[in-house]
């Protein structure tokens, strides 16, 4: 059984971007994929024309204690003008072939990259990159990364009260007992 927290909590933000942007990247929700007839079927993998060359890279963010950040990269062979893909995103090792995973919506052709900002820390996600054509997806291979346990090295102002509210004792009375 799937645990609902690693799919909801797999990254509900996905910030597309390309390596070539300059601007900053728009956020794409990952939903959980629900099959429908209306499904292109997926091609056996190692068709000609699948994204390959697959990258992970993963660390804590720089200013958000306990989240991660994980970018993903490919490389297409020809991106086709008005082509879209999608990446799938799945804690389970079996996660494809048994429609247990995320994805992300449709995006152009010329995308080339996402990141991700949350997940579960500790835990390995398997990904690919599915490209439509007129036969039906071509899948990349499935790659693996790890989201990093990222610690908690700050405390948030206002998180803790300064001082005790009246009637509680905060421990240094030091009266006998």
């Amino acid at each position: 059984m799937i645990r609902q927290s690693a799919l909801a909590g797999i990254l509900p933000l996905v910030l597309c971007c390309s390596l070539a942007a300059q601007s900053p990247p728009t956020i794409e929700p990952v939903v959980p994929y629900e099959a429908s007839e209306t499904d292109l079927a997926i091609l056996p993998l190692g068709t000609p024309g699948s994204a390959s060359q697959l990258k992970a890279g993963a660390r804590c963010h720089e200013t958000k204690a306990r989240t991660a950040q994980v970018v993903l990269r490919w490389s297409t062979a020809s991106p086709v003008a008005g082509g879209t893909q999608r990446v799938d995103i799945s804690p389970l090792r079996d996660g494809f072939a048994t429609d247990r995973y995320s994805t992300t919506r449709l995006l152009p052709a010329a995308i080339d990259a996402v990141g991700l900002e949350s997940g579960d820390a500790g835990i390995n996600y398997y990904w690919r990159v599915l490209t439509a054509t007129p036969d039906g997806w071509l899948s990349s291979p499935v790659e693996r990364f790890e989201v990093p346990v990222c610690p908690f090295d700050e405390v948030d102002p206002g998180q803790f009260p300064t001082s005790a509210p009246a009637g509680v004792g905060t421990g240094n009375e030091g009266g006998a007992s």
